[in-house]
């Protein structure tokens, strides 16, 4: 078994790459550039980031489970662009994992009913595709902290 991690569905590598590039150390050269570190709120400049996020892509239903088994506890990432078909089946499955993962959705321009939908449905965090990957960034890091943060406090993952 791995640590946490992300789990991303989508048609093409985008969100994955953004996200590799979030969780990314930094590189010597970005001193030698000049490159001013990046700052979140979560993640002041000179922060720590976590060392061993793994990012995996998935293209269908069934690599959730497969990959899910890998990484238990880790979030699920969903561009929902990738067809409303994978989506609800992602989270149709959600309730036949242990732990069940907390499940972002990147959704394009909808109707209010379809967010309430979804968190019906189990979406944790819901964002549009227009997000930034810095925001998108701060979301899973922001999630995959509250659980480590819950399974200190002695609670399962």
């Amino acid at each position: 078994m791995f640590a946490p991690g992300i789990l991303v569905f989508e048609r093409t590598h985008w969100w994955e790459a953004a996200l590799k590039r979030y969780f990314a150390p930094p590189q010597v050269d970005d001193a030698r550039r000049g490159a001013p570190p990046r700052q979140t709120a979560l993640r002041p400049t000179g922060g720590a980031r976590p060392a061993n996020v793994w990012i995996r892509p998935g293209r269908v239903p069934a690599d959730l489970a497969e990959k899910y088994a890998d990484v238990p506890g880790s979030l699920v990432v969903v561009d929902a662009g990738a067809g409303a078909e994978l989506l609800l089946a992602l989270l149709a499955a959600r309730g036949e994992l242990h732990p069940e993962p907390d499940f972002v959705v990147l959704l394009p321009p909808s109707p209010p009913e379809t967010e309430w939908a979804l968190r019906e449905l189990g979406a944790t965090t819901i964002l549009p595709r227009t997000v930034t990957e810095e925001r998108l960034g701060d979301a899973c890091l922001r999630l995959l902290r509250r659980r480590r943060t819950h399974v200190e406090k002695g609670g399962t993952v």
